[in-house]
C-alpha cells in the first residue's frame, strides 16, 4: 500500500479544531459485534442502538473539536466513477430488499446488513434516519455538529443549511477536501483534522496540506498525523499523480506492479517526477501529456528504457518472458490511452479542491453503459478488421523470381533423372547376381 510509504509520525494536538469525518468509515466502525448484540436486558439489539453507537464513535474520537462535519456520499446521483465497484459488492446478492429503518425495528443480522448496503436507496434512507438521531443529539452537546449529502449540507446544532458547504460530487473522499477549502477560505485559521482511512484521502491530504496554509492532520487509529509531513515537497508534487496512475477506487492499476516499489524509483527520478508532473493540470489531456504518461509506463512501471513506442515494449516483454502470459504484457497503446484519461480526470479534481461542481467523467475513459457509468477498456479491436494488400513487385524482381523458379524446377528435375538411374542400376545389379547364381 502507498500508505506505507508515507511518513505518519503522531503529533499531540491539545488545541481545539474541526473535524472532518468521513461518515461511511464509521458506519463500518459501528457495525455491532456479537458481544454489541447481547443487550444486559436481553432484548433484541435495535437500529436505536446502532446509531447510539455511531454517535458515541464520532464524539469519543473527536473530544477536543468544537465542530464536527459528517460528510457522506451522496447516493442520489445518476451514475457515478464508482459504478462498477458497487456492482461488484452486489454480486452473490440476487435480491436487496428495501429497508425501511426505524429505532425501534430489530438490527438485522450481519449478513443482511452488509446486503441491504449494497442498495443505494437503503444507504439513502440510513444516512436520513442517522441525521435525525444526530439532530436531537446536537441539541444536548457542547460540539457543534454538521451534516453534509452532497449539495446539502445543514448545521444540525442551529438547524440551519449551509450553502457554502454544498457541492455537486459525487464522492464524499473530494467533498472532504473542498470542505477543507471552504474552511480556510472563510478565515478560519486553525487546525482541521480529517477522520478517514480510505488511501486515497492520505495521498490528496499529503498534497493540499501543502498547498494551502495551516494545520491539517489525519485521524489514524488513536493517534493525529500532520499531512504536511507525510511526504517531501518533491513527491508531494506528484503523489496524486502517481496514485491515479498506478491504480486508485476509480482506476485500476498494473498487473504485478506493485506501488512501493514504483513510488520508490520515482522519488529517485526527477525525469520520472517531471513525467508525472502535468497530468490532472486541466481536464482535457493534451498529446504532450499523454506521451510522458506513456514513457512513464514504459521506462518506470516496466522497465523499459529502450522501445519508443507501447507496441515496441509489448514485443520486447515477449521476448523475455519464458512461460509466455499477454498478462504480464504492457498494454498496448489504445488500452493505455483510456487508462491514462482516467487518472488525469481523477488527478484533476483532487487537484482542483476548490472546485464545487465536478465536470461529467464521460468522454474521459468511462462512458455510460445502461445508465451506469464503465470504464473504457479499448475502442479499437483486438484483431485489425482489414489485411493489408501484398505490395506491388518491381520488373527486376520478377526477373529474378522467374529465374529463381526456372532453377528449382531444373534441380528437380535433375533430382529425378538421379533417382532413375540409380533404380536402374540396382535392377541390373540384382539380374547379374541372378544369373551368376
Amino acid at each position: 500500500m502507498l500508505v506505507q510509504k508515507l511518513s505518519l509520525e503522531s503529533v499531540d494536538l491539545q488545541e481545539s479544531y474541526i473535524a472532518l469525518v468521513d461518515m461511511g468509515m464509521i458506519w463500518r466502525m459501528a457495525t455491532p459485534s456479537a458481544e454489541d448484540r447481547r443487550t444486559q436486558d436481553g432484548n433484541p439489539y435495535k437500529w436505536s442502538d446502532y446509531v447510539h453507537k455511531l454517535s458515541s464513535i464520532i464524539l469519543a474520537r473527536h473530544h477536543n473539536a468544537h465542530r464536527i462535519i459528517c460528510v457522506n456520499d451522496p447516493y442520489d446521483t445518476a451514475y457515478s466513477t464508482k459504478d462498477d465497484e458497487r456492482d461488484l459488492r452486489v454480486q452473490g446478492n440476487t435480491h436487496v430488499p428495501n429497508t425501511y429503518m426505524k429505532l425501534g425495528d430489530a438490527f438485522p443480522t450481519a449478513r443482511m446488513f452488509k446486503t441491504l448496503l449494497c442498495s443505494s436507496s437503503n444507504k439513502g434512507r440510513l444516512q436520513k434516519m442517522i441525521c435525525s438521531y444526530l439532530t436531537d443529539l446536537a441539541q444536548s452537546v457542547d460540539v457543534e455538529i454538521v451534516y453534509s449529502v452532497g449539495s446539502h449540507c445543514t448545521n444540525l446544532s442551529t438547524q440551519q443549511p449551509m450553502q457554502n458547504y454544498s457541492f455537486d460530487q459525487s464522492e464524499a473522499d473530494t467533498v472532504l477536501f473542498s470542505t477543507y477549502v471552504v474552511l480556510r477560505e472563510s478565515g478560519y485559521s486553525g487546525p482541521v483534522v480529517i477522520d478517514a482511512t480510505d488511501t486515497d484521502v492520505y495521498v490528496a491530504a499529503a498534497l493540499i496540506s501543502q498547498q494551502l496554509p495551516g494545520m491539517l492532520c489525519i485521524k489514524r487509529k488513536q493517534e493525529t498525523v500532520r499531512c504536511c509531513d507525510m511526504a517531501t515537497d518533491m513527491m508531494a508534487d506528484c503523489i496524486v499523480q502517481l496514485h491515479c496512475m498506478t491504480g486508485c477506487d476509480a482506476n485500476s492499476g498494473f498487473y504485478g506492479k506493485g506501488k512501493k516499489s514504483v513510488y520508490d524509483q520515482v522519488a529517485k527520478s526527477p525525469v520520472a517526477r517531471q513525467q508525472l508532473s502535468r497530468c490532472g493540470d486541466n481536464l482535457a489531456l493534451t498529446e504532450e501529456v499523454l506521451e510522458q504518461l506513456f514513457a512513464f509506463t514504459r521506462s518506470i512501471i516496466y522497465g523499459d528504457n529502450k522501445s519508443k513506442t507501447m507496441a515496441e515494449a509489448r514485443a520486447a516483454k515477449w521476448r523475455t518472458i519464458k512461460n509466455k502470459s499477454f498478462i504480464r504484457l504492457p498494454p498496448d497503446a489504445d488500452s493505455l490511452r483510456q487508462h491514462c484519461l482516467r487518472a488525469n480526470y481523477l488527478a484533476y479534481l483532487v487537484r482542483h479542491p476548490s472546485l464545487k461542481h465536478h465536470p461529467s467523467p464521460i468522454g474521459h475513459g468511462w462512458e455510460l453503459v445502461g445508465g451506469c457509468c464503465r470504464p473504457v477498456r479499448h475502442t479499437r479491436p483486438a484483431l485489425p478488421m482489414h489485411l493489408p494488400a501484398p505490395r506491388p513487385t518491381e520488373e527486376g524482381q520478377e526477373d529474378e523470381e522467374d529465374e529463381s523458379d526456372d532453377d528449382d524446377e531444373n534441380r528437380v528435375a535433375a533430382v529425378q533423372r538421379g533417382d532413375s538411374s540409380e533404380s536402374e542400376d540396382s535392377e541390373c545389379s540384382e539380374a547379374g547376381c541372378s544369373d551368376s547364381d
